[in-house]
């Protein structure tokens, strides 16, 4: 089973309270980034009391157990607040302890500021990450304390810390701007409003956290707003409007009729996107609904039993809301289908992570269509027409025009999203599953039939981990089947670690490296023995572990 990023951050948000909000948002930041390169992290011990440490301090000595700390009560930063412990997770969720992935992630934590247990020259703690502002466990002992966190990414040491006013427990800042790691009754009204636009924050705790962020960014999307996740001025007075709006359309106003399939993509297009952004749903999946569910913009806006978009009316308050049953304008009917896609019932849709994935998921949701073909046939209307080469400007709020006989239709470009290469190589070396490797897209970009990029069958989007079982010049082929433009794919590295070299074979890994153009290291054991690692990815991992397989080499991959 997978692991989803919802869930590391959900574990993680419980065993961070208490933690000072700076050190908390470092936190979900490693969570994120860690994620993102396809290791699942979780937080696991935030703040620490006294009583707790030193229990854990007896662990080993007085109690049974591994001795894991050398801290009294009062002598962990874990004590003040002001650091994490992390494990690895496998894709059952069961936490692994040891292996390279915890090097990969001190750099990772390093990288964004914060203080590595596994870089402590003695008693190393892998999965501790601390951030202290400068201070000393003397200082935080004597009581000084660690700047008020209010939001901000750039925290800035007092210049006095002997005067600290900041409390032990972070509250929420005095402006009216709300921001991850907030709290209060500011941050509770407005996870109640998310709740009632359809942006689920999940259990109204008062507490920005992960889920609060990531509803506000949907919204802000949704509503043509930056979306940083930040409840500034614009954004809270967006949602306040639009709890307050009482001059709701009252006259229908019939969708233009449109001259053949191509005038009603290019119509709907701009409402689309504009779905897309508040639903986490494919703009050419929302296009190949309203077609299926409209035929093609045939179907009137105010039907009893179904509506332009294709969501079946039901007697469900959460549906019921706004009258779902029929719509008096196009705006009418988008603002609704981002409110209702939001919901619970539609998670699975909202988390696919591709084009085909969410057509399935769409066909199984419990308030979607029954029909078994009804995924497939929204995936056809999809790769029939190009949905994916669809391209528009940024997306606006198109206004339908008054005289349905005369619609205006934007033009938008045709050209696919990808761009193709001018003169692609047609070989592919195949690789197999053995030296098949995985890259993370870059870019949402369209998968081929073929690997002269000319015919779509598909689409994959960004930050999607796909495996690689063959490439040239140009193009990386899919595992799962299909081509795709390698200058969209960055490569996912691991690191190769030898057996013990003689020095014959430490002189071959030398000119390995070179011949390579390589990056390793040499590593010397306190027995004295020497062994060799070099972190690499794409398609130089599969040619080293091909080389090192024909000449039978001893290695491991972490």
């Amino acid at each position: 089973m997978a692991v989803t990023l919802d869930y590391l951050l959900d574990r993680s948000e419980k065993k961070l309270v208490g933690v000072h909000g700076y050190v908390r948002e470092k936190a979900i930041e490693l969570v994120k980034k860690a994620y993102s390169q396809g290791i699942n992290i979780a937080v696991t011990q935030g703040l620490r009391t006294y009583a707790e440490q030193d229990a854990l301090y007896a662990q080993g000595r007085s109690r049974p157990g591994v001795v894991v700390t050398n801290a009294r009560g009062g002598y962990s930063i874990h004590n003040f607040g002001l650091a994490f412990d992390i494990a690895v997770f496998d894709n059952n969720k069961n936490p692994i302890w040891t292996g390279s992935a915890y090097d990969k992630l001190g750099k990772l934590g390093i990288s964004i500021g914060l203080s590595w247990g596994g870089a402590w020259k003695t008693f190393k703690d892998k999965p501790h990450y601390e951030y202290t502002f400068g201070l000393s466990l003397s200082q935080l002992r004597a009581g000084k304390k660690p700047p008020a966190y209010n939001g901000s990414t750039t925290p800035t040491v007092p210049t006095t810390p002997t005067t600290p006013t900041t409390p032990s427990t972070p509250s929420t800042p005095t402006s009216s701007v709300l921001r991850f790691g907030s709290r209060g009754d500011a941050v509770k009204k407005l996870q109640e409003n998310l709740n009632k636009l359809g942006y689920s924050v999940g259990t109204v705790d008062s507490i920005f956290g992960a889920k609060t962020e990531q509803a506000l960014k949907r919204f802000q999307s949704a509503n043509s707003l930056t979306s940083d996740g930040i409840a500034g001025t614009s954004t809270l007075a967006k949602i306040e409007t639009l709890l307050t709006v009482t001059d709701k359309p009252t006259k229908f106003v019939a969708p233009p009729k449109f001259t053949d399939k191509t005038a009603f993509f290019k119509y709907m297009l701009p409402y689309a996107q504009r779905a897309a952004k508040g639903t986490d749903i494919p703009f050419e999946v929302c296009l190949g609904q309203w077609a299926q569910e409209s035929g093609y913009g045939k179907s009137s806006l105010c039907q009893t039993g179904n509506n332009f978009g294709g969501i079946t009316y039901t007697s469900n308050a959460d549906f019921k809301i706004g009258g779902f049953a029929g719509f008096y304008t196009i705006d009418n009917f988008i603002t609704e289908y981002i409110r209702v896609m939001n919901l619970s019932y539609y998670d699975a849709v909202r988390k696919a992570t591709t084009i085909e994935a969410t057509c399935v998921a769409l066909a199984k949701s419990p308030y979607s269509a029954t029909d078994p073909t009804y995924g497939n046939n929204i995936l056809k209307i999809l790769t029939d027409n190009n949905l994916s080469g669809l391209v528009a400007t940024t997306p606006t709020t198109p206004t339908v025009p008054t005289n349905p006989t005369t619609p205006t239709i934007p033009t938008n470009p045709t050209t696919p999203t990808t761009p193709t290469p001018t003169t692609p190589s047609t070989d592919i070396t195949t690789l197999g599953d053995v030296y098949s490797f995985q890259v993370e897209i870059i870019s949402d970009i369209n998968i081929f039939k073929t690997s002269k990029l000319d015919v779509i069958s598909g689409v994959l989007r960004k930050g999607t981990l796909v495996n690689i079982n063959g490439y040239n010049s140009n193009v990386y082929s899919l595992k799962t089947g299909g081509y795709i433009n390698r200058n969209y794919a960055k490569s996912i590295t691991s690191t190769i670690s030898t057996g013990t070299l003689t020095l014959v074979l430490e002189n071959s890994f030398k000119a390995l490296l070179k011949s390579m153009k390589l990056n390793g290291s040499l590593n010397i054991s306190s027995d004295g023995t020497v062994a060799g690692s070099i972190t690499v990815g794409g398609v130089d991992l599969a040619v080293l572990k091909q080389y090192l397989d024909t000449n039978k080499w001893t290695y491991t991959v972490g």
